[in-house]
């Protein structure tokens, strides 16, 4: 018993180079998006990549969700929300003062 991998599969030491990383990195993705391993699961090496391919899809799609709703809360918080504050408050003064630009650059 050298790694965990030969409980899950008694053949995996004696599989390519590149079907033990596949294998590898396909799991460490699952456990980073903490989906769980489940009953089922992908079985080859292109399964697995749609797999991965799709769970962080889900997670850029979730994060933008998030993102976004958050922003419908707190529009004004962070760098975003403190740009968009001064941008109003100065195109509120150039109203306020009739501000024309181009005269400034005018002889």
């Amino acid at each position: 018993m050298g790694t965990w991998f030969e409980v899950a599969d008694e053949n995996f030491l004696k599989l390519s180079l590149f079907v033990q990383y596949s294998n590898s990195i396909y799991w460490a993705v699952t456990a980073f998006t903490t989906v769980g391993f489940g009953d089922l699961h992908p079985v080859t090496t292109v399964e697995k990549i749609f797999s991965m391919e799709y769970l962080f899809n889900n997670i850029v799609v979730v994060a933008y969700v998030a993102g976004s709703i958050t922003n419908l809360f707190a529009p004004d918080v962070g760098p975003t929300g403190r740009y968009v504050s001064i941008y109003k408050k100065i195109q509120h003064f150039k109203l306020i003062n009739c501000f024309m630009w181009w005269k400034l650059y005018t002889i």
